[in-house]
């Protein structure tokens, strides 16, 4: 019995195809002869505006028959298709009944008039808003708007926080000391008497740095000296460095990368080791999470994990 009706269920199924798709053909010629009125000023052009616009028609029928079978899951989706399934079908018998009546010659209702002379550019316009909203209605692309403004969000945070503490005591305070401890360090050198690095080349000679710079070529050149054996190193091949959070910051080391912490002490930075990431784990954290949130997420996690 099950087997039967499963039989049975394929045959309506079929039949329904059908029955749509002779509806759909029919309507084709008069949804042409419609549409093409609305393209007389372009004279060269309307057979094919007309042949586009009817595309648009039965491409959309099919489109959302097709989806609101198998493809569209949301009621927003569901809805909006219906819609416009309805919408499209009543444009089809809506050609058909006018085209016929033109035909026959019978007088058209003043609605009637008015479709023939707006009728395509009232289908594309809402066929077009339909659309539209079905594909904003996509819960793939939803789903990527709410990590974006999650990121966004997440971001204008940091910022507003960052810009609180640049307004705060604790940061004029350090600011102050920093400041006092360069200047005493400052003072400190000056009464030492010692004179400041050089930044730069030396570019002036003495008189005597030719004849001194000659003898040195000469013994440098009388001085044999042995073949030179040139090495090479494999280069060390490492990724793109991962996102550091915040008092944190990464360091190229071998294959891998050291984590190391920003502390302040006195006014001077030091940068304590953490821990050391390689690149076989670098990469399968890359592997195992394809969005830039989730690596985000599992590179913090693993900063947390490892400075305890």
């Amino acid at each position: 019995m099950n087997y039967q009706h499963q039989r049975a269920r394929r045959i309506t199924s079929l039949g329904a195809h059908v029955i749509i798709l002779a509806v759909a053909l029919l309507s084709c010629a008069s949804s042409f002869k419609i549409f093409r009125e609305s393209f007389a000023d372009y004279p060269e052009l309307q057979d094919l505006l007309g042949v586009f616009a009817l595309l648009a028609l039965e491409g959309f029928f099919l489109w959302n028959l097709y989806g609101f079978r198998r493809s569209f899951s949301t009621g927003v989706e569901r809805g909006l298709s219906l819609l416009g399934i309805t919408f499209a079908l009543a444009v089809m018998l809506c050609n058909l009944a006018t085209h016929s009546m033109q035909t026959r010659g019978l007088n058209l209702a003043d609605w009637q008039q008015d479709w023939v002379g707006y009728g395509a550019v009232v289908t594309l316009v809402a066929i077009l808003v339909v659309t539209l909203l079905i594909s904003l209605a996509d819960p793939v692309a939803r789903k990527v708007r709410l990590e974006l403004e999650y990121h966004g969000r997440r971001h204008e945070a940091l910022l507003d926080a960052r810009k609180a503490a640049l307004r705060s005591d604790e940061f004029v305070a350090a600011a102050a000391e920093m400041a006092s401890a360069e200047a005493a360090e400052l003072v400190a050198q000056i009464g030492s008497g010692s004179e400041p690095r050089q930044i730069g080349f030396v570019t002036s000679e003495t008189e005597d740095e030719p004849e001194r710079r000659a003898g040195f070529m000469a013994s440098a050149v009388s001085v044999e000296k042995p073949p030179s054996v040139t090495r090479h190193k494999a280069p060390v091949r490492r990724g793109k460095k991962p996102p550091a959070p915040d008092g944190y910051h990464w360091r190229a080391k071998g294959a891998g990368f050291e984590l190391r912490r920003d502390v302040y002490e006195n006014g001077v930075r030091r940068q304590p080791y953490i821990a050391h990431l390689s690149a076989g784990e670098l990469a399968e954290m890359r592997r195992n999470y394809r969005s830039r949130g989730a690596f985000e997420m599992a590179i913090t996690e693993w900063v947390r994990s490892h400075d305890k």
